[in-house]
């Protein structure tokens, strides 16, 4: 499995993986809930029906929304068996290949690369469905070597999980382009400063894009490289998701 897996990531700069069970979705929901709860200090959401696929419903309020959807604020720790399901053999043995070892951390990485880092811990996001252009809240297409708003090339540094929790057919999923790991992107960045560095459209269209269907529990593991973003969520519901960095720690010190 773990040598299939590897051929399948090596050759497409992506691969998917089984990870959770029902019960381990329920414990990231509600640790989601406790976030979002505390962040707009009052009990939004409720732990019984955990209706986080209501979010649109519920955040009608564009301001309160970015506010929830802060990057310096919406992450969440997970607990040692979480963390332990996401650095399952098969990603290891990814990392051994690619690194040459597996001296590494599930983190997650906010806005200033290095010095707002924190281990055993996640990054969530929220999608509103796409019911006008104002209400778009997928990011432009991009690669997650250029974290913290720098460029960046050290393709060994970090890895990509892209956990959903909330939406798994192609209508919410990510949008990714196969193979696209293989060419120079940088150099057709937009000029500007943000968080993540994004790529114009006329860049996009040269590229073949896919939005997998995924099962309750599986993940997308991605190469810093691989083009993906501007995932609209074009269904009915908001769509829940993690985004997990696997760091080299042998290159990024927490």
């Amino acid at each position: 499995m773990s040598v299939s897996k590897y051929n399948f990531y090596k050759k497409n700069g992506y691969c998917v993986l089984n990870l959770f069970k029902k019960k381990d979705i329920s414990i990231i929901k509600e640790k989601i809930i406790t976030k979002l709860n505390d962040l707009s200090k009052k009990s939004t959401f409720n732990f019984k029906n955990r209706k986080l696929e209501k979010y649109d419903q519920l955040i009608n309020n564009n301001q309160l929304h970015k506010t929830l959807m802060n990057p310096n604020k919406r992450h969440i720790n997970l607990p040692k068996n979480l963390i332990k399901k996401i650095l399952n053999k098969n990603v290891l043995y990814i990392i051994k290949q690619e690194w040459g070892h597996t001296f590494c951390s599930a983190s997650w990485v906010g806005n200033a690369y290095k010095k707002q880092v924190k281990s055993n811990s996640t990054g969530f996001r929220i999608a509103r469905p796409v019911k006008n252009k104002k209400n778009n809240d997928a990011s432009d297409a991009h690669v997650d070597v250029n974290a913290g708003g720098k460029i960046r090339s050290d393709f060994l540094a970090q890895l990509t999980m892209w956990i959903p929790v909330i939406g798994f057919s192609s209508k919410y999923t990510l949008r990714l382009s196969p193979k696209s790991q293989k060419y120079f992107h940088n150099k057709k960045l937009k000029k500007q400063s943000r968080l993540t560095p994004t790529f114009p459209k006329n860049y996009e269209k040269k590229f073949k894009f896919i939005r997998p269907n995924l099962k309750l529990g599986q993940a997308l593991l991605l190469h810093p490289n691989l083009l993906h973003g501007s995932s609209s969520n074009i269904g009915s519901f908001s769509r829940v998701s993690l985004d997990t960095r696997i760091l080299n720690l042998k290159r990024f010190k927490i």
